[in-house]
């Protein structure tokens, strides 16, 4: 698919075009409702707005690339953020419910539902449970949709139909078996199932989470034909959420509609050593993968954390994806300037 099959070439003029096509024009101004809306929910829940930088200094932990940038003056080297949630999490000890409503900028291999720089509410909280966080997301949904909108059931997007599933059960569905695989097993019958069914086979050397984020892409995710929140992940795809000890499945959310995830979060790590070890490995798969050699680790980060180490719930909402479902349209379509 090429850029020209993404983002019509009549877009490039985006005010002109505004101007001459009021139904647009009208889904312009509806989103930008949305967006009110949904910081209002925010609010009338305890949270306040932050800031947070979009250049900085050091990579983020994720195991991909990020779009660098440099100050002509002094030759500093930047790099753009992807997500706002760890220096978020910093401000926690003081502020311990907050959010932004921003930009993140991505490199990604754009597609329907996939853009380099679209819009994010990223939430941290420092008070509350997995489950109360949880509710939280489904709640600032439900009461954004319905001041926006005036109803939360779309033909495209029905949030009035949410359910919530266990990852294993949907895993269990896509491979046709018995819940209840052991991890081991899991993993295997995950890369089986790739090797028949995938665009791309795995390569051999594979990492166990690759593997894993692939199975979900292609086997767990289409199987969300409705709102669909997905708890319980197995160690593979913990990220850095913790492992409850009780179910031995990660304290991690998904939301995924019509296949496409819009919104994810859960618990996560309150050692300042646990983010270390996911940081450095990360560092290394960066390296070994994508042959980035600058992973200098965020000490500034892991200082703060360690004064005051807490287990935080956050979660990432994609509003242009969100906004995109209820439309049943490419993102493309309903992103300003689509063509920068």
């Amino acid at each position: 698919m090429t850029d020209s099959d993404l983002k019509r070439p009549e877009l490039k003029n985006y005010g002109s075009y505004l101007a001459n096509n009021e139904a647009v024009a009208a889904d312009v101004r509806l989103k930008l409702e949305l967006l009110w809306n949904l910081r209002s929910a925010m609010r009338d829940r305890g949270y306040v707005e932050a800031p947070m930088p979009v250049l900085h200094a050091t990579r983020e932990g994720a195991p991909i690339h990020q779009f660098t940038t440099e100050n002509p003056v002094t030759g500093s080297r930047y790099y753009l953020r992807h997500c706002m949630e760890d220096h978020l999490k910093r401000l926690v000890p003081v502020i311990p419910r907050l959010f932004e409503l921003g930009k993140a900028i991505r490199v990604e291999v754009e597609d329907l539902a996939r853009a380099e720089e679209f819009l994010v509410l990223e939430a941290v909280a420092g008070d509350v449970t997995f489950e109360q966080g949880c509710q939280l997301v489904l709640d600032v949904l439900h009461d954004a949709l319905q001041r926006t909108f005036g109803d939360v059931r779309f033909e495209a997007f029905d949030l009035g139909s949410a359910r919530s599933v266990a990852f294993d059960d949907l895993a269990a569905e896509a491979l046709g078996v018995d819940p209840g695989l052991a991890d081991g097993a899991l993993v295997k019958e995950s890369r089986r199932w790739l090797v028949a069914n995938a665009p791309q086979e795995p390569s051999e050397d594979a990492t166990d989470w690759a593997l894993m984020e692939d199975f979900m892409k292609y086997a767990v995710e289409p199987l969300c034909t409705v709102p669909t929140m997905l708890k319980g992940f197995p160690p593979a795809l913990r990220h850095i959420s913790p492992i409850d000890p009780t179910t031995g499945r990660a304290e991690r959310f998904a939301l995924v509609s019509s296949g496409i995830e819009f919104c994810d979060g859960g618990m996560k790590f309150s050692s300042v050593d646990e983010y270390r070890e996911v940081y450095e490995n990360n560092a290394r798969l960066r390296e070994v993968l994508l042959g980035v050699t600058d992973n200098d680790l965020p000490e500034d980060f892991f200082a703060d954390l360690g004064a005051s180490p807490r287990s935080v719930f956050t979660f990432g909402l994609g509003v242009d994806r969100l906004f995109a479902l209820i439309k049943g349209c490419s993102i493309h379509d309903i992103i300003q300037f689509p063509h920068h």
